[in-house]
Order: structure tokens, then sequence, then C-alpha cells
């Protein structure tokens, strides 16, 4: 697990230099090393994450698309079977 590294110090002096007070540039550097502080490279999402999710969801898609035409196939043949019966007794 690898910590992300940040210069609270250089970021304070930064907005100092900015024209933000001391007091705000100090409690800015501080929140943002405190959130930097839980993040890891297990909590963040890498290119190669968010390619693994494309390619995965693309699969998914294709597999849902898949269902759904055979779903609505048989539905479709469903419906004829239905409206032929009701046609054959109709003209009975």
């Amino acid at each position: 697990m690898t910590a992300i590294t940040f210069d609270t110090l250089a970021f304070a002096n930064r907005l100092k230099h900015a024209g933000v007070s001391t007091q705000q540039a100090e409690a800015q550097a501080e929140a943002m090393a405190e959130v930097l502080s839980v993040m890891t490279e297990d909590t963040l999402a890498t290119k190669a994450d968010i390619h693994e999710l494309r390619h995965a969801t693309k699969e998914n898609i294709r597999d849902l698309e898949i269902k759904l035409t055979a779903r609505m196939g048989a539905i479709s043949a469903a419906t004829i079977a239905i409206l032929s019966t009701l046609l054959v007794i109709l003209h009975h």
C-alpha cells in the first residue's frame, strides 16, 4: 500500500502567496493532508481498473442484448401464436 505524499508547507505557502490568510492556508493544508492520508493505491481507481471496468461493461451489455433479443423473439412468437389461435377460434 503506497501513500500519497503531500507537502503541506508548500501548499500553505502557495495559498498565502495567492492572498489567502495564514490561518486559512494552514487549515486548508491540514484538511487536504487528512483527505490524502486515506487515499492509497487500494482506494483509488487506476487507468487499468477503469479499462477493465469498461471492458467488463461492454461484455455485460452484449450479454444483456442477446438475452433481450431472445426474450423479444419469444414474446413475438407467443403473440403470433395467441393471435393465430384467436383467429382460428373466431372464424369457427
